[in-house]
């Protein structure tokens, strides 16, 4: 295949040798994430304007990269015909965030809703290779969905094109909502493009990094999802447009929960957030915090995520913490938003013995003090 247009970088032919050898390895390591056979695959490139087109070896690839002077260069994380959901991408772009921290922030709530959502408990493991793209994260996690095909599951049956409509749950649902729209609503098998470690992004000419990689050996759990996605297209329904944005949805659950209970509050606990503590921290988290900024106040995620990591902050000035916060909170407000579970209740003898005072009592004694 043959390209007209022709694109260039300002640097030596000695920089340019070292560039194509970190192209050739990354390529290698953006392979060892997919499953074999590697070939034939789609690329595409700067000089293909984004189009795809087949290659059939690694030689082949290599060459187009640099017909391209590396520019653009991404490669399809699914074969022709596939039909299993092996490989889960997450874009989370720079425009979409005001500044890089809150870009920084959305990335690493993300790795953490990736430990929560596939319970992994072992810290040595790391599912995710973070790319940076040259203008915001990229996410790939290689996944084992047991060989099921989602098209011939009962359960998923009545849906048009689930596999499809997974990949794109799973990147919002991973990303709580943070992930690029627009990259979203096209995601497909056809249409999962990984840019190659090294390249070049041509919007700024930013080198392509890996910022994390993965373990080469884990891969997430697919099917731990399933139920959700199942309830996430129970809840939206036959008639709803399947191009329309996720986060769009769950924006107006959260608007209408919010406006049927605006203004409630509930004021022992208004008084807790309030007041840092030494001692049962976790607890009042999971039993109280949690479920009572999601499902009673109706905050957002990220809200609910804030005003936790604060308090926990101010706790950790007062006595030190001894967890790692950024995943306990996730891991608590993800349960908050699956289960839908309200907060303990302080001492209602209606509600004994699941109260506060009976279920806990020494932090009952401390709260009651402190009012």
């Amino acid at each position: 295949m043959n390209f007209k247009t022709s694109y260039s970088l300002e640097y030596s032919s000695a920089n340019n040798t070292i560039v194509e050898k970190q192209v050739e390895k990354g390529l290698e390591f953006i392979l060892s994430h997919l499953n074999k056979p590697y070939w034939p695959r789609t690329i595409s490139t700067k000089l293909t304007e984004g189009r795809q087109f087949t290659v059939h070896s690694r030689l082949e690839a290599l060459s187009y990269f640099k017909d391209s002077n590396y520019l653009d260069c991404r490669i399809s994380a699914y074969n022709e015909g596939n039909e299993i959901v092996d490989f889960i991408m997450i874009d989370i772009d720079r425009s979409k965030f005001k500044s890089k921290q809150e870009l920084n922030k959305a990335k690493t709530r993300t790795i953490s809703k990736i430990s929560t959502a596939f319970r992994i408990r072992n810290k040595s493991i790391k599912p995710t290779t973070v790319i940076w793209s040259g203008n915001g994260y990229h996410l790939y996690i290689p996944a084992d969905s047991q060989g099921n095909i989602l098209e011939r599951m009962s359960k998923f049956k009545k849906s048009k094109e689930p596999s499809k409509e997974f990949l794109r749950f799973a990147e919002w649902y991973l990303s709580n909502g943070k992930c690029d729209s627009g990259h979203n609503k096209t995601m497909s098998f056809n249409n999962c493009m990984l840019r190659i470690p090294a390249s070049f992004n041509s919007k700024n000419n930013m080198q392509v990094r890996i910022i994390q990689k993965w373990n080469s050996t884990y891969k997430v759990p697919a099917y731990l999802l399933y139920d959700k996605f199942f309830t996430y297209l129970v809840n939206r329904g036959p008639n709803n447009n399947s191009n329309s944005s996720q986060l769009n949805i769950l924006q107006r659950f959260y608007q209408l929960r919010a406006k049927s209970k605006k203004g409630y509050f509930i004021p022992w606990i208004e008084n807790l957030l309030r007041t840092p503590i030494s001692d049962h921290r976790k607890y009042c988290i999971w039993r109280i915090l949690a479920p009572y900024l999601i499902n009673v106040k109706c905050l957002s995620f990220d809200e609910a995520f804030d005003i936790i990591d604060k308090w926990l902050n101010e706790c950790d000035d007062l006595e030190p913490l001894d967890f790692d916060t950024e995943p306990k909170i996730n891991d608590c407000l993800t349960n908050a938003v699956d289960r839908g579970y309200l907060p303990i209740s302080l001492d209602n003898p209606e509600k004994e013995p699941k109260t506060l005072k009976t279920e806990n009592g020494e932090l009952y004694s401390i709260l009651v003090t402190k009012k």
